[in-house]
């Protein structure tokens, strides 16, 4: 409640000035229920209270609330950091942004006749239609609005309305002469114009908490700064109903690299000893518009503990089990670019927008190898802090021919004929996805649930494409097909805290995907299929090892996918100390196919 109230200005009000009172004795009175299903005992009636909730006075001469607008917005994006003494020392330059009418542009409003008529609104046509309704046509003036920033205020237009002031540290050349436009450019971090739009506060509005809240949001989602924080101080001019916020925050590294090494040992069906590594690379605000280049590279391999086969030769194939290797280029932009009327449709706060690129390599001991290459643009964007967002509407993933060993292609053809046909031929996959994430709030001791649902749709554009250029004949690129299928994945998890060391966490993950249309007789591709095993999904198993449910295991091609996942998994997690926690889990969960029963054929 305090906080709704200082939602609306009201900039000092805390919760000391709520007095709440429960009154039970002149409460409504419950009858007892009755006794349910089995006509049991009558049982009491719920208590029920009168709660009185009183606003006290600000003070016992002023009764009412002093509610505050802010009358300036003041922002340091290079904050320094300096001892008392050398404060006086720094000189700011102020930038002015402001907000201005270039020009007035009109629209066409048909008004209904509950509607009322705007003071410029110009009658175009009026007209009576066959219900007896008064229906009229009006030319509403629709002003556009740009966002502009001035070095000198002496610039600024009766008509603009000032948004923000941003603070920099004065920029000198070594001789002490003053900069220029375009070299205070080109030093300057950051562009004013991404910085004002991350801040959320605005002169000449009322003081809102939620709105200091979501600046700091925006501004950390940026990722080019650290330790926003957002200082609201009377003005001293008017300190009774006007504000001065001060928005601070001090640039990131321009550069940034990262590691994690991963190293594990398995003794479940087969002895090995798994190593992985995740190097990144960031480069911010590469454009002066804080956007972050990046860089990934992810590596796996897995080596035999067990002994070397008999048949296997070289050293590769008798010491690594699997080979994986994933590298991939992302440039990430902090804000829509595409069609404005489908970020205004999808309601897109903090939007960025994702391009990247990528290549993958998989190998299997001598069984196999796999390359594939994709492309891929979308967005990311959030509804509050519990709502998240992911739509790439253009993803083109070439999987090449693989290279299969004959012998394992031979077991494959013969015994499951399903994964053979996905794993043997080369696949373009143009698609669509989109994933909803929500994260519950989690409370030291209590539940949160929170839940993610992943959709994707492929071929589609393709296939218009195919009718339009030829109806009569499937189209290919460079030979190779290009897939049609819908994939759905659902994700629930709700974790309970029991205390501050232990915790009860589970998880249920189902799993579909259905091909149609081209795919019908060229199958679904392996690298869209679901598979299980590994470190994080049914942890007996080593990675694809388990499955499908309707197939025969056989020696020498444990490699499995599926069409449908069903997953559950339950853990009790606990801390040993500060620093080290272990769990006890359960795992039960499979992956079927959807057609299964596939004759064999000999190759």
């Amino acid at each position: 409640l305090a906080l709704a109230i200082r939602n609306q200005g009201y900039y000092d009000f805390s919760w000391n000035y709520i007095l709440i009172q429960a009154d039970t004795a002149n409460a409504r009175r419950v009858s007892p229920s009755g006794g349910g299903w089995f006509n049991g005992p009558l049982e009491q009636g719920e208590p029920r209270a009168n709660v009185y909730v009183e606003v006290l006075p600000h003070s016992d001469t002023v009764a009412q609330h002093p509610r505050y607008r802010v009358c300036n917005v003041y922002i340091t994006p290079n904050e320094v950091i300096l001892k008392a003494h050398q404060r006086r020392r720094i000189q700011m330059d102020s930038f002015f942004v402001v907000e201005r009418t270039l020009k007035d542009r009109h629209r066409r409003v048909l008004l209904q006749p509950h509607e009322a008529e705007e003071p410029d609104d110009q009658v175009l046509r009026s007209w009576t239609n066959a219900q007896g309704k008064l229906l009229r046509l009006v030319k509403r003036s629709k002003p556009r609005i740009k966002k502009m920033t001035f070095s000198d205020k002496s610039a600024l237009q009766p008509d603009d309305h000032l948004v923000h002031i941003i603070l920099r540290k004065t920029v000198k050349n070594r001789d002490g002469s003053p900069v220029t436009d375009r070299q205070r450019r080109q030093k300057y971090y950051i562009r004013d114009r991404i910085i004002s739009d991350a801040v959320t506060i605005k002169a000449g509005d009322y003081y809102s908490y939620e709105g200091t809240r979501s600046t700091i949001r925006r501004i950390d989602k940026l990722n080019v700064f650290r330790l926003p924080r957002v200082e609201c101080l009377p003005n001293p001019d008017r300190p009774h109903d006007c504000l001065d916020c001060i928005v601070r925050m001090q640039p990131s590294k321009k550069q940034e690299v990262g590691a994690d090494i991963d190293i594990n040992n398995n003794q479940t069906t087969v002895s090995s000893l798994g190593i992985s590594t995740n190097l990144n690379y960031q480069n911010k605000n590469i454009f002066k518009g804080a956007e972050i280049f990046e860089v990934t590279a992810f590596g796996g391999i897995d080596f035999k503990l067990g002994g070397a086969d008999s048949t296997d030769s070289g050293f590769f194939e008798q010491a690594v089990n699997l080979l994986d290797i994933n590298l991939e280029t992302s440039l990430y932009f902090p804000r829509y670019l595409g069609l404005g009327f489908l970020e205004r449709v999808l309601k897109m706060d903090r939007a960025r927008t994702r391009i990247s690129v990528g290549y993958r390599y998989l190998q299997q001991s001598t069984d196999f190898r796999i390359s594939s290459f994709y492309t891929q643009m979308g967005y990311e964007w959030s509804r509050g802090p519990q709502h998240a967002f992911t739509w790439n509407p253009f993803v083109l993933n070439l999987t090449s021919q693989p290279i299969l060993d004959p012998d394992f292609a031979r077991l494959l053809a013969d015994n499951n004929r399903t994964l053979f046909e996905s794993l043997s031929a080369s696949f373009l996959i143009p698609s669509t996805d989109f994933t909803y994430t929500y994260t519950g709030k989690q409370a030291p001791y209590g539940g949160a649930w929170s839940f993610r649902s992943a959709f994707e749709m492929a071929g589609n554009l393709f296939y218009l494409l195919d009718q339009v250029v030829d109806p009569n004949e499937r189209m290919r690129f460079g030979g190779v097909d290009y897939s049609q299928y819908v994939r759905t994945d659902f994700d629930v998890r709700y974790t309970y805290n029991l205390n501050k060391r232990n915790s009860i966490a589970s998880r249920l993950m189902v799993g579909i995907i259905i091909p149609y249309g081209n795919s019908l007789d060229t199958d679904v591709p392996f690298v869209k299929r679901f598979t299980l095993g590994g470190p994080s999904s049914m942890r007996a198993w080593n990675l694809r090892f388990l499955g499908p449910g309707d197939q025969p295991s056989v020696a020498g091609a444990e490699f499995q996918v599926g069409d449908i996942r069903t997953e559950f998994n339950t853990e009790y997690r606990f801390k040993i100390n500060s620093w080290i926690g272990a769990a006890i889990f359960a795992d039960i969960g499979n992956v079927w196919l959807l057609n299964g029963d596939q004759p064999s054929q000999e190759i």
